[in-house]
């Protein structure tokens, strides 16, 4: 589906009209966090959804660099060092504090003897040994991406399949936020797209449609 048609189906679920109380960039909101709720789920299942990579220069002499500022909830699934000769080597992460205690093997860069190790402090990636060459692309970083706001002109990131489950997830969250309801308490429930993947997540996946209308009879 396109933003459009998501939204069009939200509408639906919701039985809104032109007298609605939502607007249509509340809406789009509210299918925004719908779709980080369910990325999120998606991505504790199984890490390869959404991933994207981005490659890391580095300089001698510098050892901490910039994390990619798009990755989704921190994160990262692997980190490989690329020798000279174009290998690709997974990295070992260690804390912080450790890395002066592997300073001591240096020149592996040039030797190619040793594969550094990293470590994650806030938006930054530290590499030890310090680098004592400068070279592009000596570290790539895979993560998990994350999504766009969706709106008019911003496309779901979500594959089109579970674009349905999303629409039910946002009305959920529209009638729990204007009803002043508890958003942690509500139950998610969706159509007949329960999978394994939503097993854990989803509860009464049959009853979307009657939940959604009693949700107006709260008191």
């Amino acid at each position: 589906m396109t933003s459009a048609q998501l939204l069009t189906l939200l509408k639906d679920v919701l039985k809104a009209d032109n007298d609605t109380i939502w607007t249509d960039a509340e809406l789009y909101r509210y299918l925004t966090y719908a779709q980080q709720d369910i990325m999120a789920k998606m991505v504790e299942q199984d890490q390869n959804w959404f991933e994207a990579t981005s490659s890391v220069d580095i300089t001698s002499g510098t050892q901490e660099y910039s994390l990619p500022s798009d990755i989704f909830l921190g994160k990262v699934t692997v980190i490989e060092f690329i020798d000279r000769n174009g290998n690709y080597y997974p990295m070992e992460k260690i804390k912080k504090s450790k890395r002066e205690v592997t300073n001591g093997t240096s020149r592996f860069y040039a030797t190619q003897l040793t594969v550094p190790v990293y470590y994650i402090t806030g938006t930054k990636i530290g590499i030890s040994p310090t680098p004592n060459e400068t070279r592009t692309g000596a570290i790539l970083i895979t993560y998990i991406q994350s999504p766009s706001d969706i709106a008019a002109n911003v496309q779901p990131t979500l594959p089109a399949m579970f674009h349905p489950l999303a629409a039910y997830r946002a009305a959920i969250l529209a009638k729990g936020v204007k009803d002043d309801d508890d958003i942690e308490n509500l139950v998610f429930v969706t159509s007949e797209l329960e999978t394994t993947l939503f097993r854990a997540f989803i509860d009464r996946a049959t009853e979307a449609p009657t939940y959604i209308e009693n949700l107006d009879e709260r008191d």
